[in-house]
């Protein structure tokens, strides 16, 4: 996939649609390509602002594919994209928290729509190097919900 994109990244959207019908490519695939297309002139433009924590990054990274990824890196004229790309599949994409479900609970937050919040807040904070430990992700968390 990635070298059919690095031969495809350059043309017309409606050329990309004519050669998907043509080649009949699957629908995962599809995704991933149209992805590409649309959003890497966005991401070199993202990615290469001169201050960025590494929570944006992993942010503006984390929700595309691997393939996507690589071939950014690939293609990006900027160094500082690439280190960045780099510092994404080294650390900070690795980045796991030690605090579960039930630690919320256990601090009074009822499950739903603030469990993602609270979590996606407290896994930005250590991968920003703020967070060492499960009791600094627990204060974090008390902090964060104003406990």
């Amino acid at each position: 996939m990635v070298y059919f994109l690095l031969l495809i990244y350059n043309l017309r959207l409606q050329d990309v649609h004519y050669i998907i019908r043509k080649f009949n490519i699957r629908r995962g695939d599809q995704k991933r390509i149209y992805s590409f297309i649309r959003l890497h002139r966005k991401l070199f433009k993202s990615l290469a602002k001169s201050k960025l924590t590494p929570s944006q990054i992993f942010a503006i990274l984390e929700p595309l594919s691997y393939e996507v990824i690589i071939l950014i890196k690939a293609i990006s004229p900027k160094e500082i994209i690439k280190k960045r790309i780099g510092k994404f599949f080294s650390f900070y994409n690795g980045v796991r928290l030690h605090i579960k479900g039930t630690d919320l609970v256990e601090l009074g937050i009822k499950p739903g729509a603030n469990f993602k919040d609270v979590l996606k807040n407290t896994l930005f904070a250590k991968i920003d190097g703020k967070l060492k430990s499960k009791s600094g992700e627990l204060r974090f968390v008390k902090k964060f919900i104003g406990k």
